[in-house]
């Protein structure tokens, strides 16, 4: 399971070094030059204006926190392997922009399986013709628990994972499961790299942060929607249309 973390972790520029890095009640935030990335928070956060520890270290062995059990710790990690890869270097020629990647999935899941990992904003209204199984950490009425992935999954049509499942090790697994499906990795979270696609993803939509500052000061003090002011929302796809 490691080699997919080791993968992109050791694709990062390792004289690249760190800016700041930042938490609050959300999102966490790397910044490194030119680069700068974010990841949800899930558990034992620690909300934070900066950690100075982190200023000059190596973005790729700040990158290494990712596979820390403490998942603040891999919060920082995440953000920073997203900070490398989540960039104009890799996006600019590759990636297509989104509003909602859920709108081009609308026609092409009708009367199809889908599974969602993560509860979504707005579930209620997108993908209205779908038959949509919702399999959450703590599940309301009509959604599975996480023990369901391993008998739902291998199921579905398609499959729709939230990014923050990189930071909580589930991913590799979730994208197992999902082998039969067509994958969407989803969320601002999301590590916008094509190395997924090597492990079973069909598409990866997120966010590249184009306004640094404003996403340091989003993650502390401005709540958790207003981080989609700080980036362009884009999608990288594995074939030329979704579904193919």
């Amino acid at each position: 399971m490691w080699t997919f973390y080791d993968r992109l972790i050791d694709g990062i520029d390792e004289c690249i070094t760190v800016d700041r890095v930042v938490s609050g009640a959300s999102w966490t935030v790397v910044k490194a030059g030119e680069y700068c990335g974010l990841s949800a928070n899930i558990e034992g956060r620690r909300t934070s204006p900066d950690f100075p520890a982190f200023r000059g270290k190596s973005l790729r062995e700040v990158a290494r926190l990712c596979k820390s059990w403490d998942f603040a710790e891999a919060a920082i990690g995440a953000a920073a392997v997203n900070a490398y890869y989540n960039s104009d270097k890799f996006l600019n020629n590759t990636a297509l922009p989104a509003n909602n990647t859920f709108d081009a999935y609308e026609n092409l899941t009708a009367g199809k399986k889908v599974g969602m990992i993560g509860h979504f904003m707005h579930l209620e209204g997108i993908l209205t013709k779908a038959d949509v199984y919702v399999i959450e950490k703590r599940p309301a009425a009509g959604e599975y628990p996480e023990a369901a992935c391993e008998y739902l999954l291998p199921e579905m049509d398609f499959v729709f994972i939230t990014g923050s499942s990189f930071v909580n090790k589930t991913m590799p697994r979730l994208l197992e499961l999902s082998k039969n499906a067509h994958t969407v990795v989803i969320g601002p979270s999301t590590t916008m790299s094509d190395a997924l696609f090597d492990y079973g993803a069909d598409e990866v939509s997120g966010l590249m942060i184009t306004k640094p500052a404003a996403a340091l000061h989003t993650a502390v003090f401005n709540g958790h929607r207003n981080i989609f002011k700080c980036g362009s929302k884009l999608r990288l796809l594995k074939h030329k249309n979704p579904g193919d």
